[in-house]
């Protein structure tokens, strides 16, 4: 059975604002370099570009009040610096196309090459994991053990319920392939696991559930 191709879709860069077509639903940011100076500018109320600061900037926030303000002026600083962001990667040149997997190969890229997160590194799909992968999910029984939902096994693999196999112990941290380092996700369970502050299991488990389920799901035991 021939699976369609996800339509392109429109997402905008958190950290320049600029406008990208991709069939990726899950990024955040053009690239890691703007990743990085989108969260330095944040969270230390500095451009590290202009070298303008928030002179005003709340240090310590002892009460949950004035940590919401903090956060708030952080954002506020941030968006206000964005041309500073954009103008930095308009110069350095940044990824405009698609980076899924069979974008890269219609453009004679070597599809071996994956990234394993918006970190930057990148690796070789090894042998072993190759080999591995069909069996983890055959041990869960094609159930995420992130957020314990079904896995859908006919799903393209740019869907957010897609079959992935996530490494327990990150190969950036010095995690490998064997059997019980990998574990049955759901696409999109393992993408969030790059994620900088919100790439926990618990947190991933509720994000999930609701958005699988919706709020009414994501209250269920």
């Amino acid at each position: 059975m021939v699976r369609p191709k996800p339509e392109l879709v429109e997402w905008t860069c958190r950290g320049c604002g600029l406008t990208i077509q991709s069939h990726l639903r899950n990024r955040l940011y053009c690239s890691r370099d703007c990743s990085l100076l989108y969260r330095s500018t944040r969270a230390s109320s500095k451009c590290p570009l202009c070298r303008d600061g928030d002179p005003d900037r709340i240090w310590f926030w002892p009460t949950y009040d004035l940590r919401a303000e903090a956060e708030q002026r952080e954002l506020a600083f941030a968006e206000a610096h964005e041309r500073c962001r954009r103008a930095e990667m308009d110069n350095a040149g940044r990824p405009t196309e698609c980076q899924c997997f069979e974008c890269a190969r219609a453009r004679g890229e070597d599809p071996q090459q994956r990234s394993t997160g918006s970190r930057g590194h990148t690796r070789k799909v090894t042998v072993e994991f190759r080999r591995n992968r069909d069996h983890i999910l055959e041990r869960a029984g094609w159930i995420c053990e992130i957020c314990q939902l079904p896995i859908d096994r006919d799903a393209h693999p740019l869907h957010d319920r897609a079959p992935s196999v996530d490494h327990i112990i990150p190969v950036r941290e010095g995690g490998s392939d064997d059997f019980d380092n990998l574990r049955a996700t759901h696409r999109w369970c393992n993408i969030r696991r790059e994620h900088p502050y919100d790439g926990y299991d618990q947190q991933i488990l509720e994000d999930a559930r609701t958005r699988f389920l919706g709020p009414e799901g994501a209250r269920r035991d």
